[in-house]
């Protein structure tokens, strides 16, 4: 199991696209569940599970959820069911994750292994792919709001991580190492076909 956090527009979804993409076989991407309105060209089941508030708190009492937390005014969190699905089809797990919820998958980082990523860029890149997004203008004040925030994560978190990528150059560069990444972690649980 991989799992990467960082800032806002640290390219944490583009590696993982990357990746699930080129390597169909190995890889895939852990769905989260959220509340938020779907966005112009996201798919229900691909992007997210989008579902309403109502159902995700009857997740939450069923103790459905590995993780969860309300972000941005809405809800996010990961099912169990999702990781157990992927692990059944033979592939490693690649899960976005927020630090503060790193302690919620130590069950399952001990049971079959995981790599913990905490994706950063200089500032200036982050702000120019967060204005680059498309969001609306109160959605990107949010965030940049809360970048410098996110960017102190690193600082105070970054003992919790296996290590810390800086996403610049190309995604193939940046690819390519965390691929590296994951094969020195090969005694444990998982390998890919590269």
């Amino acid at each position: 199991m991989v799992l990467i956090a960082g800032p806002s527009g640290a390219g944490k979804t583009t590696i993982v696209k990357y990746l699930e993409n080129t390597f169909p076989d190995s890889f895939k991407e852990a769905v989260s569940h959220t509340t938020r309105p779907i966005r112009p060209g996201e798919i229900n089941g691909v992007h997210y599970h989008f579902v309403d508030k109502k159902e995700f708190e009857r997740m939450i009492e069923n103790n459905e959820l590995i993780e969860y937390m309300k972000i941005y005014d809405n809800y996010y969190g990961l099912s169990k069911k999702e990781i157990e699905s992927i692990l059944a089809e033979g592939k490693i797990p690649l899960i976005i994750v927020y630090p503060t919820a790193l302690p919620s998958y130590k069950e399952y980082c001990e049971e079959i292994g995981c790599l913990k990523l905490f994706f950063t860029a200089p500032k200036d890149v982050l702000i120019e792919r967060l204005k680059a997004r498309g969001d609306s203008p109160e959605q990107l004040q949010k965030r940049l709001s809360k970048l410098d925030k996110e960017l102190e994560m690193e600082k105070e978190l970054k003992d919790q991580f296996d290590n810390v990528i800086v996403c610049v150059g190309s995604i193939e560069e940046v690819a390519g190492h965390v691929l590296d990444l994951i094969e020195q972690k090969k005694n444990q649980r998982f390998s890919i076909g590269r």
